[in-house]
């Protein structure tokens, strides 16, 4: 009897424990979960805030890359070149290079390029050669010089005159460039040949020669008239021919092509300061 008597009081008096135990395990259980509840609540809270950021700075870099395609086509059209109504290769007062030596100081206009040869230059634009010599002399003893002293070697010289020394073939014009300062102008044609001379087989005027000089000196120029320090003998040359190899390719009398170069030719020329 007193030992089912004492298990029914230990009975009596676990039972109690278990039911608290129990108790307090589920509470502990539910504060577990509720604890991972609210951690997984806090990461997807983050992963939503985080998808926001990536989405956010896709915007931006989309944002960028779209403002570096305006600038980049803003930089493409202001390095286009500005349309113009001037024929091609015409000079602008803004558009002019200068040059320097020890015999003159010259500004070339757009398009037309120099190259030193000893003493002399070449200037040059497409197929016209301006040739300057601001320090030479005469071999012969004609007063003036001769025509071939200047003009053979010349391109479009060469082409109609067969014979050197010789006199020039065809026809010429006189202009003034300045008050100091003339041009000779030199045309052939079909009319105009001869033993000496080669003519084109058209009877328009074609050009093939120019030069410049001083008035009222021949052949060669006086420099003294242009600078007053500069002492005789010393003289100038200055001529422009054509490259061809071909006699009806010179330039026709009058065209756009040959006015514009023979007025180049006097800016250039008229830009020059001896010394």
């Amino acid at each position: 009897m007193t030992d089912k008597n004492s298990f029914k009081i230990h009975s009596n008096i676990m039972a109690p424990k278990t039911s608290l135990i129990l108790k307090f395990t589920l509470a502990l259980l539910i504060i577990v979960i509720i604890a991972i509840i609210g951690f997984l609540v806090i990461k997807i809270n983050q992963i939503s805030n985080l998808q926001s950021l990536v989405s956010s700075l896709q915007d931006q870099i989309n944002s960028s890359q779209e403002q570096n395609l305006e600038l980049q086509r803003q930089i493409n059209e202001r390095n286009q070149p500005e349309p113009t109504n001037q024929p091609q290769n015409e000079p602008t007062a803004n558009e002019t290079k200068a040059f320097e030596n020890q015999y003159l100081k010259i500004t070339l206009n757009q398009g037309w390029e120099i190259k030193e040869i000893g003493d002399s230059v070449n200037i040059t634009k497409n197929n016209y050669i301006l040739y300057i010599d601001p320090n030479t002399t005469q071999a012969s003893g004609v007063e003036g010089g001769r025509f071939s002293e200047i003009a053979q070697g010349a391109p479009g010289v060469d082409l109609v005159i067969t014979i050197h020394p010789s006199e020039p073939c065809g026809t010429s014009e006189e202009k003034n460039i300045s008050n100091k300062l003339t041009r000779l102008d030199y045309y052939i044609s079909s009319a105009d040949a001869s033993e000496t001379c080669n003519a084109p087989s058209s009877a328009d005027k074609l050009w093939y020669f120019s030069y410049i000089t001083t008035k009222n000196n021949g052949y060669f120029g006086d420099p003294t008239k242009l600078n007053s320090s500069i002492t005789p003998p010393r003289q100038f040359v200055i001529t422009l021919s054509y490259k061809t190899d071909n006699i009806n390719n010179l330039p026709k009398n009058n065209s756009t092509e040959l006015i514009r170069a023979l007025n180049e030719m006097a800016e250039i020329v008229n830009s020059i300061v001896l010394k």
